[in-house]
């Protein structure tokens, strides 16, 4: 069940990409892998709290975590670059071997579907106010 808090993020989040993503189902869809992508880099900051290791964001991935993607010393066009190939290399067969089928599958083909550094900015500022 969303709660009210959840609702007016992801409409937010919706309001945001509108301009970049007319088509509701394509606004979702980023969304929803935004969302999966943030889930898995706070997993491996949780793993690392207790005294785990990271098991998302290792080896060829490391660089591609999300908290990697909003400080402001990434202009917004590295930040285009990081996310758009992050979102993509976790579906890559052999980049993301070590992931879960289901995560790879979630991935597969997926690609950022704009290029704009100020919308990505605003969008990921929204989402990772999320908190699980």
């Amino acid at each position: 069940m969303l709660t009210s808090e959840t609702k007016r993020r992801i409409d937010a989040c919706r309001n945001v990409l509108v301009g970049k993503l007319p088509q509701p189902s394509n606004q979702v869809e980023l969304i929803t892998l935004a969302l999966i992508y943030k889930f898995m880099d706070d997993l491996d900051e949780e793993a690392v709290k207790m005294g785990r290791k990271r098991s998302f964001f290792t080896g060829e991935l490391a660089k591609y975590r999300w908290r990697n993607l909003l400080p402001q010393t990434v202009s917004a066009d590295e930040r285009v670059t990081l996310f758009s190939e992050g979102v993509e290399a976790l579906g890559h067969a052999k980049k993301a071997a070590h992931l879960p089928g289901l995560f790879r599958e979630i991935f597969r083909n997926a690609f950022l579907k704009f290029r704009d550094g100020r919308i990505l900015t605003m969008f990921l500022t929204e989402v990772n106010g999320f908190a699980y």
